[in-house]
């Protein structure tokens, strides 16, 4: 899925009070059913949840490449124009910031509509609320807290993405640097290929090069070449196609240039940094039994936690794989708006070339949302205000029962008593 969730809202009326929001709905199946016209296609079926998820059926007779355009554009249109629906599904108290207690019902609201997982909220640099609901572990009835562990899905590339501009700060490497400087044998269409290119998926490489799924075993030097050698989708710079392929080639350009294995390298320069005692990767063994949640959805991969899954090969290895918890990651988001990881010049260019999709605001201020799915029932949102200090996380173990991405910024607005827009504010 998009690694930035483009989120707006307009006005504070609220829509009808249903747990499917079937005004929100509507407006997502309009706008996907306008960009699928618009690339020929014709819509036998469709059917998008709450959660985001699709399914959508094409006539027979549908050019493939036209279905393949349709899954990159047309989606994440349809996306956020989900995400603003589910905004004006809830009122805000304009200029009344959101107390302790009105947080947890919002969130305990949520559980009422299919939400399971953890959330944590700071604001102005101060924790207001954090705590879980329902189950980590149905079996066993263990909750979930602010502790429990969570696979990160793409947010993974977030910290991916950290680790380039860090080796940037510190003079190992330019983002400008081309693929072809880096790697030997890089084939002539993709030596030109910036590093820029590829952590703003602007450089043409495909989706994925795995065949059979996250936990496919694969080899770095297989995972390389497989990159390699698929064709471009479009020249360098040129377009935007989100690639998990091209995060794996940055995870192994942080470990040639820092020579660091680079989940050692995540450990030591960027998690113990940022105070991450319970973030790490598959297979790391931070998350004693009960402490990492189980997974509830149609897929499922052996006991389908984090907590029991093989570290991750090069097939997920950059773009995927990331375990953590609400707690965590509010620590993560104050690390990066403080001095511990990047120097400011550094923090701003990530900010605005890594997080900033599109231009959120909130009360006149600049803000930054992001998120990361698996198939597995994972889902994670952060939302952050950095002028505000105010960061709120959303940790789901039930991703296609509930929209966690949704529910983190209903609970941005409420802790500011804000609307969340997608333009800068006029005058």
């Amino acid at each position: 899925m998009s690694l930035l969730l483009a989120i707006a809202a307009a006005g504070c009326t609220p829509a009808e009070d249903s747990p499917a929001c079937p005004t929100a709905i509507a407006a997502a199946e309009d706008v996907y059913l306008e960009c699928v016209a618009d690339l020929g296609l014709t819509v036998e079926h469709l059917e998008i949840r709450v959660s985001g998820d699709i399914q959508v059926l094409f006539a027979g007779s549908s050019p493939a490449a036209a279905v393949e355009m349709a899954e990159r554009t047309c989606e994440p249109r349809m996306q956020e124009a989900l995400a603003l629906g589910l905004l004006a599904c809830e009122s805000v108290d304009i200029g009344h910031p959101a107390t302790a207690e009105q947080l947890r019902a919002q969130v305990e609201r949520a559980a009422d509509q299919g939400f399971s997982g953890s959330v944590a909220i700071v604001r102005d640099g101060a924790p207001v609320w954090s705590g879980g609901v329902g189950f980590a572990d149905r079996e066993r009835e263990r909750p979930n807290a602010p502790d429990t562990a969570f696979d990160c899905g793409s947010i993974m590339k977030v910290v991916t993405a950290a680790a380039i501009f860090q080796l940037e700060a510190d003079g190992l490497l330019s983002r400008q640097t081309t693929l072809g400087a880096l790697f030997d044998d890089v084939p002539t269409d993709k030596a030109a290929i910036t590093l820029d290119h590829v952590l703003t998926h602007r450089a043409g490489f495909h989706e994925y090069h795995d065949t059979h799924g996250d936990f496919e075993v694969m080899d770095r030097a297989t995972a390389l070449r497989r990159i390699f050698e698929q064709p471009l989708l479009f020249a360098p710079g040129e377009a935007e196609a989100y690639s998990n392929s091209g995060y794996t080639l940055l995870a192994a350009v942080v470990e040639d240039v820092s020579g660091e294995p680079f989940s050692q390298y995540l450990r030591g320069h960027l998690f113990d940094v940022a105070g991450m005692q319970r973030t790490g990767l598959y297979g790391d063994g931070l998350w004693p039994e009960g402490q990492a949640a189980i997974g509830y959805d149609e897929d499922t991969f052996a006991c389908n936690s984090p907590a029991c899954w093989p570290a991750p090969s090069w097939a997920l290895m950059g773009n995927g794989g990331l375990v953590s918890t609400v707690a965590d990651l509010v620590r993560w988001t104050a690390a990066i708006d403080g001095a511990a990881v990047f120097d400011a010049a550094t923090r701003d260019a990530y900010r605005r070339d890594i997080l900033s999709g599109r231009g959120l605001w909130i009360d006149g201020e600049p803000a930054h949302a992001y998120s990361g799915r698996n198939d597995f029932g994972f889902g994670v949102a952060v939302g952050e205000v950095p002028s505000r200090g105010t960061y709120v996380v959303v940790a789901s173990n039930a991703a296609g029962n509930y929209n966690d991405n949704a529910l983190m910024a209903q609970l941005v607005q409420m802790s500011l008593g804000a609307l969340v827009e997608l333009s800068p504010p006029s005058g």
